[in-house]
């Protein structure tokens, strides 16, 4: 007859798995003193903060990546005769690679394209003496320098006719700060009159204010881009030769008129010969 298992404390052996727990039971009975887990807790932290570390190192750098920009085009139909005839007409302005190359003045037409104006710096010449400039559209014309201050020349085109430019008015003040000009660089631009000085755009680039008409040129210094003002009398000057042909056509149209008056109401003389009455005692 065979025996049933006998109980630990009936037998002088014991099996290892009950050495193993009573290890165990021993050690989860001896309390773990607080430098052993405070030492646990700062290792894990500062193994986490090392591997934080490393991965931010081997992280690659986004500074210099290329930024794909998506360009959207529209087209807009624009049906013939739909734009007003108020509206200025703004010549394009050719940038700054096409000035340096030509090494010419950059020149912009007034009143009715006959004159333009130039930074003063830009042409070397003395009065009267003939000049080459750089028009808007990219032509090279010839003039001679009929005025002239510190800082602005107004230039008389010899060979402006007969397929000359269309020029601007000049405006009679000068926009606020923040007013918005356009800077008729290649392509225009759109800025506050504030800001012009943080662009860069070629000397002789025009201004233009809201209605068209030309507020100055641009030119630049150590300082950036400033604007100049055209000279009131410049543009008396280029104004009043306008009005001086016109006053010379109407003056020999009048005279042309009155000379016809005249001959047409020349009073013939009505006297009839041989109208004398006879005596009746003859």
């Amino acid at each position: 007859m065979e025996h049933g298992p006998v109980p630990p404390h009936e037998r002088s052996w014991r099996h290892p798995s009950e050495l193993a727990a009573d290890e165990l039971a021993v050690l989860r009975a001896e309390e773990v003193p607080r430098s052993t887990r405070a030492f646990a807790v700062a290792t894990g932290t500062l193994g986490l903060v090392a591997l934080a570390v490393f991965v931010l190192a081997m992280t690659p750098s986004r500074t210099g990546t290329p930024i794909a920009v998506s360009a959207t085009t529209t087209e807009v139909a624009v049906a013939a005769g739909a734009v007003p005839t108020a509206v200025p007409t703004i010549a394009a302005v050719r940038g700054p690679v096409a000035v340096a190359g030509t090494g010419l003045a950059l020149a912009t037409p007034i009143g009715s394209g006959d004159f333009a104006v130039v930074i003063r710096s830009s042409v070397v010449s003395s009065g009267g003496d003939e000049v080459q400039v750089l028009l808007p559209s990219g032509r090279v014309v010839t003039g001679h320098i009929v005025d002239d201050d510190t800082e602005t020349a107004l230039i008389a085109l010899a060979d402006a006719e007969p397929d000359h430019e269309p020029g601007h008015e000049v405006a009679e003040r000068r926009p606020h700060d923040r007013e918005v000009v356009t800077v008729m660089a290649s392509p225009p631009i759109t800025v506050a009159l504030a800001d012009i000085d943080a662009l860069d755009v070629a000397d002789g680039t025009a201004v233009l204010d809201d209605n068209g008409d030309l507020v100055g040129l641009c030119t630049r210094d150590a300082d950036g881009t400033k604007l100049l003002m055209i000279d009131d009398e410049i543009a008396a000057e280029a104004a009043g030769d306008t009005t001086t042909s016109s006053s010379e056509v109407d003056a020999s149209s009048t005279t042309a008129v009155t000379t016809t008056s005249v001959a047409s109401t020349s009073v013939p003389d009505t006297s009839v010969p041989g109208t004398t009455i006879p005596d009746a005692d003859g």
